[in-house]
């Protein structure tokens, strides 16, 4: 029985021994993460102007590069009308490119013109286009007019010559009469 005591006394002061282990543990952890917690918020503070800076940067670089798409050409083609062109035409050359485009005013001013080039000789292609379909319409209209005359004279001369043929018919007939 002494033993078994012994034993559980042994036990209880080993189990001790460990609680208090893990209090200090406990502790040091506790100490360990209100530092590491700190010290995030800290380095998080000091990051944050720097990190503003950067999203702000990436919209500014976003911005000048959507705007530069505006300068693309394929807004019209080949197949536009010129009213499409002219529309495109006239957006691009109201279009400013100074200072406002930072370091983006030599890229923008090159693809300002070369978008101009395009787009005026889209239109002046679109303009050719439509005034040929116009004339071939016009052309077309004054052939209709022209076979339709010619068709009714053809009417009246067969109708004038129906009559005669009718009227000396009737004096052969009339002749015979008598």
């Amino acid at each position: 029985n002494t033993v078994s005591s012994k034993k559980a006394e042994l036990d209880r002061q080993g189990k001790a021994l460990t609680e208090e282990q893990r209090k200090e543990i406990a502790a040091v952890n506790a100490g360990r993460k209100l530092a590491e917690d700190r010290l995030a918020a800290l380095r998080d503070e000091i990051k944050k102007p720097a990190e503003d800076w950067e999203a702000a940067e990436e919209a500014r670089v976003a911005h000048h590069k959507q705007a530069l798409d505006r300068l693309n050409l394929d807004r019209a083609d080949a197949g536009s009308t010129s009213e499409q062109v002219r529309h495109v035409l006239h957006d691009i050359e109201n279009m400013s490119v100074g200072g406002e485009w930072e370091e983006f005013q030599p890229i923008a001013a090159a693809k300002r013109e070369q978008a101009l080039n395009h787009y005026r000789s889209l239109l002046a292609a679109a303009e050719q286009r439509e005034a040929d379909a116009a004339e071939l319409a016009r052309l077309r209209a004054e052939a209709e007019e022209r076979a339709r005359k010619d068709a009714e004279e053809a009417a009246r001369r067969e109708a004038e010559r129906l009559a005669a043929e009718k009227a000396e018919a009737d004096r052969i007939e009339a002749e015979q009469a008598e």
